[in-house]
Formats: C-alpha cells, structure tokens, sequence
C-alpha cells in the first residue's frame, strides 16, 4: 500500500496564526487514501502511515473519519474548510489527525495542553514547605508532623469529591465492560459525594472511567489494566488517564497555596469553612465559638435521628456547599474523607493514606497536615475520593 503524496503547491508546513490563544501549529496540506492516513510527527517533520479500518464509507452521506490520538496536541481541526472539532471530555488526549478516506484535506493543529477539563482545576506545580501549627495528640497511627516539604508537578484535580452521579454513569458503563466492584457506592442524592466504596473501587472506577473517556487507563496488575479484584500489587503508571492522588498531591492541592496554616482557608474553623462535627465552644483554641455545649454535627446536614457510629446514612453535604480555597478546591477539610494511593508509611501493605476530615470528624482531625489511614477493603460512610489528571 503506497503512501499519500504531500501536495507540494508552495503551502507545505505553512504556519499562521489562528488568533485563539493557543498554540499556534503547523497547517499541513496532505492528501489521504482509502485504508492509510498521514499521520505528521513534529520531532523530526517526517510522516508516518497509519492503517485506517476497512469501512465501507460508500454507505455513509459524510466523509468517515478516523481519529489519531497524539497526548497533548491539539483538539482542534480543519478539513478541507470544514470545521470540526473533537475531544474527550476533559479535553487532555486530543487530536494528531483527522483521517477523511480517498480527500486531500488541510489540517490545522493547535496545543490544548492550557485548557482546563471541566469539573477540575489546574494546581500549579511547585514547592510548600513550612511548620504545621502546634495541636492535640491523635489516636494511635495518625500522622500530624511537625514541618512538612511538598513538591509536585502541576496537575488538573477535580474541584469536588466525585459525586453519586457521577459514579453511577462511570460504574453502569463499567460494568457492561469487564470491571467488577465490591460496592455499588452509595449517596445521599445526586449531587452528594459518594460514600462506602472501598480503595479497590475508586481505583477500578478511575481506570473506568478513563477508559469510558477514550483514556489510556492508569493502573495496571501484571501488566494488565486492572478491572476486577481486589489486589494491592497495582502499580500505577504514567499513562494519561484518571488516577488518585499521592498523598503529597493531595496536602499540596489542599493548602490552597497557604503556608503553614490548619486548614484550606487559614487558621480557624467553623460551620461556615466546611462540614464537620464541631466541638463545644472553647475546646480548641483554633475553633470559633459557635453557641455548642456538646459536639453539635453541622446544623444544615444532619438528619433527625442521632448518629451511630458508622450504621447510619451521613451528614453529607452537596458538593460545593462551602468556599473553595485559592486552587478553587472544595471540600478539602469535612464532608468525606478521600482516598490517596500511598500505602500508609507505618502500616505499608495493610493500610492506604486518606486524607481531610469527614462529616464526623471534630476539628483536629480536619487539618491538613493529618495523614489518616484505612484498610483498602473497608468502606465507611466516611470515606470518599476525588480524581486528578497528570499535565
């Protein structure tokens, strides 16, 4: 099979500016052929043949079309003075080419990488170190260290915990394609995070809905996308799908760019920052005096029958209820604890990281520098997760 000539009418590799913001790319005049497409790699102005399925486009009325994914290029197309536009839903795998079978076409391509997927917010790379705020002596495990020294790499996060919409769509769709779950998770309502789901299924429902997206998914067992199970030898990959955070990602998003400070917010709590069970007035010198006798849950959330422990539905709040910190984060402190993918450092193989204080959490187990910890086959109505794409 013979490859596409390059029309050679003086245009080839023009480059013009197309007046959006973004990178400016190539404009590569090419001409396609049934069964190969022309595929351009910028690192060395080379083309390279890509086979296209056999399809019968005679049948169709428009042109079929076939997309290339090249990570971190353009979303953005033209075809032969057609506009068409195409993207996952976040908008971060985007196009290399459009294929139009037996057409020559001109394809513009422009860098996406600068848009921000919806529902999530960009953290900018960077380091934050500093001295956690002197507090209470915690139960047995928890971690709250004297200084902390985090550095990442900048990286999208999604503004909320994941909701119980949001997991129905991805786990309905993953269960009709090979993944199985523990736990159907639950919700309070729609727009409420998810809860009682264990770290086995956020981590099969990252990989899912990675895939549901046309993502490479992130986790991996054996070399396998990791789908069913519950196994703690998953590895996680640098492929360019949905994944957990580090516990490192998650204390840097969450400081909101503060230094040193309790919470997202600043030094100080109450029932306005965040959903959480707030101590008696007086108890801790950082809460605000709020009119509390007794532990008092937040007033808007919770139910009129008295909590249990665990054997209860949640004080959960909708999802945004509260202020977001300067990353535009939500709910970083209270409402959910979240999963990370870290293995708990003192309980390696037993226990994974979970991070920022729940409905049910009193004030010092809602600061930023606590690491908490949980058994990744349990579930508690505690405990939810929010998502983060590599940049």
């Amino acid at each position: 099979m013979r490859q596409g000539p390059i029309l050679n009418n003086g245009l080839r590799y023009p480059y013009r500016s197309e007046n959006n913001g973004l990178f400016v790319g190539p404009s590569i005049p090419i001409v396609f052929f049934p069964n190969q497409s022309l595929m351009p790699n910028f690192q060395n102005k080379t083309f390279i043949r890509h086979p296209l399925e056999n399809h019968n486009h005679q049948a169709h009325r428009t042109p079929l079309y076939r997309v290339v994914r090249w990570p971190r290029l353009c979303s953005t197309v033209h075809v032969e003075g057609r506009f068409m536009k195409y993207w996952t839903r976040y908008g971060l795998n985007v196009l290399a080419c459009v294929a139009v079978l037996g057409t020559a076409g001109c394809i513009s391509l422009f860098n996406d990488r600068n848009r921000i997927p919806d529902g999530m917010v960009l953290i900018p790379g960077g380091t934050n170190a500093g001295k956690n705020p002197p507090g209470e002596v915690l139960h047995s495990g928890i971690v709250y260290p004297d200084t902390y020294n985090l550095t990442v790499e900048s990286f999208y996060m999604d503004a909320t915990h994941v909701t119980k919409l949001m997991w129905e769509n991805v786990y309905t769709w993953a269960k009709t394609n090979g993944y199985r779950f523990d736990n159907a998770g639950s919700g309070n309502a729609p727009h409420h995070p998810v809860h009682s789901v264990n770290w086995y299924d956020v981590v099969k429902w990252c990989n899912a809905r990675s895939e549901m997206e046309g993502l490479p998914a992130v986790y991996t067992v054996n070399g396998a996308v990791y789908r069913t199970g519950q196994e703690n030898d998953v590895i996680q990959t640098s492929a360019a799908g949905y994944r957990l955070p580090t516990s490192t990602e998650w204390e840097y998003a969450a400081r909101g760019g503060l230094i040193g400070q309790r919470f997202p917010w600043g030094d100080r709590i109450s029932h306005i920052n965040a959903n959480y069970r707030a101590s008696a007035d007086g108890v801790h010198s950082y809460e605000e005096h709020q009119g509390y006798a007794i532990e008092t849950y937040h007033p808007a959330y919770r139910n009129d029958s008295p909590p249990r422990g665990w054997i209860r539905d949640p004080y959960t709040s909708p999802v945004g209820s509260f202020a977001a910190n300067a990353y535009g984060l939500h709910d970083m402190a209270g409402n959910l604890l979240e999963w990370c993918f870290d293995w708990f450092p003192e309980l390696e193989d037993r226990a994974r990281v979970l991070r920022g204080g729940s409905w049910n959490s009193t004030p010092p187990y809602c600061r930023v520098g606590n690491r908490n910890y949980g058994a990744p086959r349990n579930t508690y109505p505690g405990n939810g997760f929010r998502t983060v794409l590599s940049r």
